[in-house]
């Protein structure tokens, strides 16, 4: 997992839920999420929100976020994450999907899995987990949703090899 700070500057980088499975779940979305709507949303209303909420969120990453990845606590890592949805930017981005959004992902926390967030703009659902496949199933089928991706956390990520003429 990588912290960035503004301008996209690197504060802090450490291996995360080596192992764990991943859920990507795709919730339908009649709201667009790219091209200019998505530079507007995050170039005016999310990085006014995250002024206003910029103290609480860096106490976040740096008192909690950071010794829960330090400690390898996916579940508080998960609990921080979950927190943070809803301040500055991202409470910006998951009100753009409306509160729909919210709820998908209410369920999967109480269902109790680990780590349940949103991606960048949405509305892509990740649920990080050593629980497998069947609970994530059981948990979001009674709500129409299906599992878009499942893959597994290696910390690398994608390798690629090429050949130079």
């Amino acid at each position: 997992m990588a912290v960035m700070g503004d301008q996209l500057t690197l504060v802090y980088r450490h291996s995360f839920a080596e192992g764990y499975s991943v859920f990507i779940i795709i919730p339908s979305s009649g709201i667009s999420s790219s091209g200019t709507k998505e530079f507007d949303l995050l170039m005016n209303r999310a990085r006014t929100l995250d002024y206003y909420d910029r103290e609480l969120k860096a106490y976040l990453v740096l008192m909690d976020l950071i010794p829960a990845l330090e400690a390898g606590d996916v579940r508080k890592i998960g609990d921080v994450v979950w927190e943070i949805e809803f301040r500055g930017g991202k409470r910006a981005e998951i009100e753009h999907h409306t509160f729909a959004i919210y709820a998908h992902m209410n369920r999967l926390r109480e269902a109790g899995f680990e780590f349940v967030g949103m991606s960048s703009v949405g509305p892509s659902i990740a649920v990080i987990t050593q629980r497998p496949r069947q609970d994530v199933e059981a948990a979001i089928a009674p709500i129409g949703l299906e599992i878009a991706i499942e893959t597994t956390v290696d910390n690398t990520g994608i390798l690629v090899d090429y050949l130079v003429d």
